[in-house]
């Protein structure tokens, strides 16, 4: 653009015939390191440090560790990733192998992640959930109420914000209607669809309603992300007013389905700006230990983009002491 404003018409291109058959950086399409992350050897030093081409914007973090691949010449070595000095760059240290081992261009792939210190994403679990069998027969009795005239049932609460919701406060079942300072309704726990309407009833206007289920407790369970485990990109929090995303159940035909939801965010216009998806997909929960593991690993992957996506949208840039910009 600099150019062109001064005048010049030069345009960069790309000449050559196989070359162009190959991704920018050169590795082989298909093969053993096809969708690796490979980064390259810029210098070893004497002390063992080894200078790598590669930093923030492909993941790479202090602990991060690193091999060189077949193909290269000499003697197997194994890197750690010590210090970033930016987006496109870090030093690594020598865990197996020597300095005159390493040659600049050489090629690493990652072996291993190292999970960061902080949380890219916190999310909210409802606290000390019932088993599957409580929230499978609210979810039976209150499934009538998807045709009663008196309340409008929301299928979805980031299509329709609900004017009230049926949901689980740790010890009992409670309607919370919207707004600042509005006191719970307490509904014991075995909440009927009538103690519902009845507690809905005589309002000015037809009250739309989203149940919202709490995960039983052999899903918390497979998704690994509550106190005492391992932190990651992912971390649980008890302050529903400090996460990300809260982990929403709703009533469907013939069981219950699960998907991490972006708060306060119904409706086309509450969605304006957003840079983060208001919910990942709905999935389903089936009883059988096979299937409640099964979605546990989905729900966890679905999370594990969202802080992934967020951290991107979040990347400082360190200082820099090369040319990248």
């Amino acid at each position: 653009a600099r150019m062109q404003a001064e005048g010049s018409t030069q345009e960069p291109v790309l000449a050559g015939t196989g070359r162009r058959d190959m991704p920018l950086f050169g590795q082989a399409r298909t093969g053993e390191l096809a969708g690796r992350t490979l980064v390259a050897a810029l210098k070893a030093w004497d002390d063992g440090q080894i200078d790598l081409q590669g930093g923030r914007a492909v993941g790479l973090g202090p602990g991060c560790e690193l091999t060189r691949v077949r193909g290269s010449s000499g003697a197997p070595v194994r890197l750690r990733v010590t210090t970033l000095e930016g987006l496109g760059r870090c030093q690594a240290s020598l865990v197996t192998g020597k300095p005159t081992d390493v040659q600049p261009g050489d090629l690493f792939q990652i072996e291993s992640w190292a999970i960061p210190d902080e949380a890219a994403v916190k999310v909210w679990i409802p606290a000390a959930p019932p088993d599957r069998s409580r929230i499978d027969r609210v979810a039976r009795e209150m499934s009538v109420l998807t045709t009663s005239s008196a309340v409008r049932w929301v299928a979805d609460p980031t299509d329709l914000a609900p004017t009230h919701v049926l949901g689980w406060t740790g010890s009992t079942w409670a309607i919370r209607p919207a707004g600042p300072g509005k006191a719970l309704v307490d509904l014991g726990v075995d909440p009927t669809a009538r103690s519902v309407l009845s507690r809905l009833a005589g309002g000015a206007t037809r009250p739309s309603l989203f149940v919202h289920l709490p995960p039983p407790t052999s899903l918390v369970a497979e998704l690994g992300l509550g106190p005492g485990t391992r932190k990651g990109a992912v971390e649980a929090t008890g302050d529903p007013a400090g996460a990300t995303y809260f982990l929403v159940g709703r009533v469907v035909a013939g069981g219950v389905e699960y998907a991490w939801v972006l708060p306060g965010a119904a409706g086309e216009d509450a969605r304006q700006g957003l840079p983060l998806p208001v919910r990942t997909d709905w999935l389903p929960v089936s009883t059988e230990p096979e299937g409640c593991r099964r979605a546990g690993l989905n729900l966890k992957e679905l999370i594990k983009r969202g802080g992934k996506l967020k951290a991107w949208l979040q990347l400082g840039g360190p200082p820099d002491p090369g040319t990248f910009p």
